[in-house]
């Protein structure tokens, strides 16, 4: 990827973030993304938000549910800008929802129950980390049935 671009574009130009753009939009955290940061994102590919049930997916869209789907995708942002190789020299990190994301760097690199998939997607204000699987903050994941 191109460094000239922002995150918002750099994942616009991978293609297989369409989901977590929409859902940045929903939210109101697509500007944010276009700020100096920099920024380290946990972008779940397209397929991993189909791994969440349809209409708990449905409702995270909502307008009335647009505070919680701004935690969820907060979880997904740490303030700074990491490489792979920099996250493997934690054991956790925190998010801008104030969650700590635990690191492991076995067969692979982990967040949580997440594998990043497509590392290091550099752009201008930031690094982008493909993950397989949304991270749920633990108030949401709490709440779960």
């Amino acid at each position: 990827m191109d460094e000239k671009y922002d995150l918002v574009e750099t994942a616009n130009h991978a293609g297989n973030f369409r989901l977590f753009l929409q859902a940045l939009e929903a939210a109101g955290l697509k500007d944010t993304l276009k700020e100096t940061g920099p920024y380290t994102i946990l972008a779940p590919v397209d397929d991993a938000f189909i791994k969440i049930p349809q209409t708990k997916l449905h409702d995270l869209f909502k307008s009335e549910n647009r505070e919680s789907l701004k935690s969820l995708l907060k979880n997904h942002i740490i303030a700074g800008k990491l490489l792979s190789g920099e996250m493997k020299e934690h054991d956790e990190i925190s998010s801008m929802n104030a969650e700590d994301l635990i690191i492991e760097s076995h067969a692979g690199l982990w967040v949580n129950e997440a594998q990043v998939i497509t590392p290091d997607l550099k752009a201008s204000n930031g690094v982008i980390h493909g993950i397989d699987a949304v991270i749920m903050p633990q108030t949401q994941a709490a709440a779960a049935p």
